[in-house]
Protein backbone atom coordinates (compact mmCIF):
# COMPACT_ATOMS: atom_id res chain seq x y z
CA UNK A 1 0.00 0.00 0.00
CA UNK A 2 3.04 2.22 0.82
CA UNK A 3 3.58 2.47 -3.18
CA UNK A 4 -0.08 3.66 -3.84
CA UNK A 5 0.07 6.08 -1.37
CA UNK A 6 2.70 7.64 -3.05
CA UNK A 7 1.44 8.07 -6.25
CA UNK A 8 0.04 11.40 -7.02
CA UNK A 9 -3.28 11.37 -9.02
CA UNK A 10 -6.25 12.43 -7.32
CA UNK A 11 -8.51 10.30 -10.34
CA UNK A 12 -6.83 6.72 -9.47
CA UNK A 13 -8.09 4.25 -7.45
CA UNK A 14 -5.82 1.31 -6.03
CA UNK A 15 -7.63 -1.53 -5.66
CA UNK A 16 -5.77 -4.13 -3.35
CA UNK A 17 -7.19 -7.90 -4.11
CA UNK A 18 -6.19 -11.59 -4.35
CA UNK A 19 -5.34 -14.62 -1.70
CA UNK A 20 -3.04 -12.51 0.74
CA UNK A 21 -5.50 -9.66 1.13
CA UNK A 22 -8.54 -12.26 1.76
CA UNK A 23 -6.84 -14.14 4.14
CA UNK A 24 -5.80 -11.00 6.07
CA UNK A 25 -9.32 -10.35 6.16
CA UNK A 26 -10.37 -13.71 7.49
CA UNK A 27 -7.64 -13.83 9.92
CA UNK A 28 -9.08 -10.45 11.17
CA UNK A 29 -12.67 -11.23 11.08
CA UNK A 30 -12.07 -14.55 12.93
CA UNK A 31 -10.01 -13.08 15.94
CA UNK A 32 -12.81 -10.42 16.16
CA UNK A 33 -15.52 -13.41 16.47
CA UNK A 34 -13.38 -15.40 18.67
CA UNK A 35 -12.65 -12.36 21.42
CA UNK A 36 -16.47 -12.34 21.23
CA UNK A 37 -17.86 -15.53 21.08
CA UNK A 38 -15.13 -17.76 23.69
CA UNK A 39 -16.39 -15.51 27.09
CA UNK A 40 -20.07 -16.66 25.80
CA UNK A 41 -19.11 -19.72 25.44
CA UNK A 42 -17.58 -20.09 28.29
CA UNK A 43 -20.16 -19.22 30.26
CA UNK A 44 -23.10 -20.72 28.49
CA UNK A 45 -20.85 -24.05 29.45
CA UNK A 46 -20.50 -23.41 33.31
CA UNK A 47 -23.94 -22.35 33.74
CA UNK A 48 -25.13 -25.88 32.27
CA UNK A 49 -22.34 -27.25 34.19
CA UNK A 50 -22.83 -25.80 37.70
CA UNK A 51 -27.44 -25.83 37.06
CA UNK A 52 -27.77 -29.57 35.18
Amino acid sequence: MSIAEEWDFPDSVAYVTGAPVFSEIVNEATSHDLMFLVPIVVIVVAGVLFFV
